[in-house]
């Protein structure tokens, strides 16, 4: 067991250009607020993060992989991962305001993620660095032009999310502001 109250998260990495997680398996046994954190507590920001057949068995309660910054024109790839049972598969928090942040989810597999409408989609984008609601609209830490995220065969509850899906995937929530639905203020999402 891993609970908030004395871990936070199972995995926590900072530091390094490419971080980089292959096979790696956290069986049914596994219980934790975060799986895999990245750049938490550090400055020195990844530019490539490969997260690839990865199977997170075990339930998760808030985030699968929590990615906290990264360097101008990153590469985020989430691909051939399974997620049982998670609140959202991936957080984002764009600290350090970077741009042009590219995230790929190709063939994976999303049994459950949180069915409460205000916490549902596979990836929160969280602002948790602006200290009141005007600086977090003015900051526009995950807007179209700073996060693109590119939806390749995501199977949820069995079926494949298509670009008609009604089914929320992506949304942005302000620790100093809750929910934000302005599409200028929200990743450019594009499902093939």
């Amino acid at each position: 067991d891993f609970p908030k109250a004395t871990a936070n998260a199972i995995v926590k990495i900072n530091g390094g250009k490419t971080v980089t997680l292959n096979g790696v398996n956290f069986d049914d046994t596994v219980k934790g607020y975060n799986g895999v954190e990245i750049g938490l507590s550090s400055n020195n920001l990844p530019k490539t993060v490969n997260i690839k057949n990865c199977d997170f068995k075990g339930k998760i309660d808030n985030n699968a992989i929590s990615i906290f910054g990264t360097e101008n024109d990153a590469v985020i790839n989430i691909e051939n991962c399974h997620f049982a049972s998670v609140s959202n598969v991936l957080r984002l928090s764009n600290k350090t305001n970077t741009t042009n942040v590219t995230v790929n989810v190709k063939d994976c597999i999303v049994d459950q993620w949180d069915p409460r409408e205000e916490f549902e989609g596979f990836l929160i984008c969280q602002d948790y660095t602006s200290p009141s609601l005007t600086e977090a609209n003015k900051n526009n830490l995950f807007s179209p032009n700073k996060i693109t995220v590119k939806f390749n065969n995501l199977i949820y509850k069995g079926e494949k999310v298509t670009a008609d899906t009604s089914r929320r995937l992506v949304y942005v929530s302000y620790n100093n502001g809750g929910y934000q639905t302005d599409e200028t203020k929200i990743p450019r999402v594009i499902i093939v």
